[in-house]
């Protein structure tokens, strides 16, 4: 499995679900960015900017809802924000802009035919 489809249960209080010790609720972060890291840098050896800002999108869209943390994009220049969140608010909104995507796409797939016609 690519280090994006792994799943590590941490709630969102920061501690592991099991009780573990600090180190059980912080190694998977750790691990997480530095999988991540090594895939930015394996990436940019044959470097196209598209592939390195997927990665980081797959870090932000499917890691990090899953650990409960939720990472919003700041503007050009401006640090994104985090924070811990609760992992099934953030699974339902992950999955409503999937659902809206969707309806985006047919809508225009519904416009080209219709135009056609």
């Amino acid at each position: 499995k690519q280090w994006y489809q792994r799943r590590v249960a941490i709630t969102a209080g920061g501690s592991a679900q099991d009780g573990g010790s600090r180190d059980d609720t912080v190694l998977p972060y750790v691990k997480a960015l530095s999988e991540f890291r090594d895939e930015v840098r394996a990436t940019t050896r044959d470097l196209t900017a598209r592939k390195v800002l997927d990665i980081c999108d797959k870090v932000r869209d499917d890691v990090l809802p899953e650990l409960g943390v939720r990472l919003e994009d700041g503007d050009i220049g401006v640090p994104a924000t985090y924070k811990l969140d609760d992992k099934e608010t953030l699974l339902r909104e992950k999955q409503h802009r999937h659902d809206e995507k969707e309806k985006r796409k047919k809508y225009r797939l519904r416009l080209c035919v219709d135009t056609t016609a």
